[in-house]
């Protein structure tokens, strides 16, 4: 005779599975911290950030990290094996131009090393921005603020020296 407990817990088992791997920066066989990633400076001048992946297969696997396509993003190193447990850093790097923030996914696939003939990749699509922050914005914009608080100080003197006051 089945028992209703064991079906109960083999459906416990699926559901709680099914959130964990839906988690951001999770899927079957590898996690990636943090989340995402936002690569953001001054246009023109490189810049660098990191993530982890972890295996959390019960077995050895490579992983391989690919740019999307048309971004001229560094990767450093684009590929890699990690035993059951182990992390590995992975390097970007990032020379932002023009005006807009642009959105792109960093695929993160994992392969099992051992077992049978048929390997299933896992992999993710790992977020991340890219920002060009323009230095002079900042200058233009205490500029404004400086010329606009002149203008109301020259005003505002002008206006009270107008004004005769009587004793």
């Amino acid at each position: 005779m089945l028992n209703p407990r064991s079906y109960l817990h083999g459906a416990l088992l699926a559901i709680v599975a099914g959130v964990l791997s839906a988690l951001p920066g999770n899927a079957a066989g590898l996690s990636v911290r943090p989340a995402s990633l936002r690569l953001s400076g001054p246009a023109g001048e490189p810049v660098a950030g990191e993530f982890l992946v972890t295996n959390i297969m019960p077995e050895p696997a490579a992983y391989t990290i690919q740019p999307p396509d048309g971004v001229a993003l560094a990767i450093e190193p684009e590929a890699f094996q990690l035993n059951p447990g182990a992390s590995e850093r992975v390097a970007l790097r990032y020379r932002p131009s023009g005006w807009r923030t642009r959105s792109v996914d960093v695929l993160v696939v994992a392969r099992p090393l051992q077992g049978s003939a048929i390997r299933i990749a896992t992999g993710i699509r790992y977020p991340v921005e890219l920002a060009a922050e323009h230095a002079w914005v900042g200058a233009a914009v205490r500029g404004i603020v400086l010329g606009a608080l002149s203008v109301l100080a020259a005003y505002l003197l002008r206006h009270n020296r107008s004004r005769s006051y009587a004793p």
